[in-house]
């Protein structure tokens, strides 16, 4: 195979986790190399080209879902909005999105990778999400730095965690209230106690 230019390489890395990203759409969550080489007409020797290992691969589809929901973070102007609506509102965007986009979510949460790999790139994934919701706490009257990191790091745990409990279907299992009046009292409960401790 002749070699390939930066330019060259980019357009396949992007094609080819487009139509990884297609292949979980349509219901298949274990995407191999194999079969993606197949569907992407990409010969196998390119894909491993492209993406060294499967879970280099793994990642790069992540990081695209990622990329997406922040995109959907961004979208909405919440600078005139005080912390408590812009948190709010985050929240039903972030839901609105995981629902949007189940099997996509259902992939970034449920495809293992090893911790001790998470290329470097991904992390800053996370991190511009982290930023985002940072963003808004820092809206809190003297709240420290520290404070606003760790806020942002809790709520985002949080909001993995109910989307588990949604995806599982084990709502019944905490309450027999709705699902969407769960995420209003989580937002609600969780604002006010940040509130509190600044007073106090």
């Amino acid at each position: 195979m002749a070699r390939q230019t930066k330019y060259q390489k980019d357009a396949y890395k992007k094609k080819l986790v487009e139509y990884g990203l297609s292949i979980i759409n349509s219901g298949h969550s274990n995407v191999t190399m194999r079969e993606l080489s197949r569907l992407s007409n990409v010969s196998i020797g390119t894909v491993y080209n492209i993406f060294p290992s499967y879970d280099n691969f793994v990642f790069h589809v992540k990081s695209v879902i990622l990329e997406r929901l922040l995109e959907c973070f961004l979208t909405p102007d919440l600078s005139k909005k005080n912390f408590q609506k812009s948190i709010n509102e985050l929240t039903h965007i972030f839901f609105n999105y995981i629902n949007e986009n189940n099997l996509l979510w259902n992939f970034l949460i449920s495809t293992q990778t090893p911790s001790k790999s998470v290329p470097d790139w991904y992390q800053e994934k996370i991190c511009n999400i982290l930023d985002a919701i940072s963003k808004e706490f820092k809206k809190i009257p003297n709240i420290s730095t520290e404070k606003i990191e760790l806020s942002a790091i809790i709520f985002w745990s949080n909001l993995q965690g109910l989307a588990l409990i949604k995806e599982h279907q084990k709502l019944d299992l905490v309450t027999s209230q709705t699902y969407e009046k769960i995420i209003d009292t989580f937002v609600e409960s969780y604002l006010n106690g940040i509130t509190v401790e600044k007073e106090s």
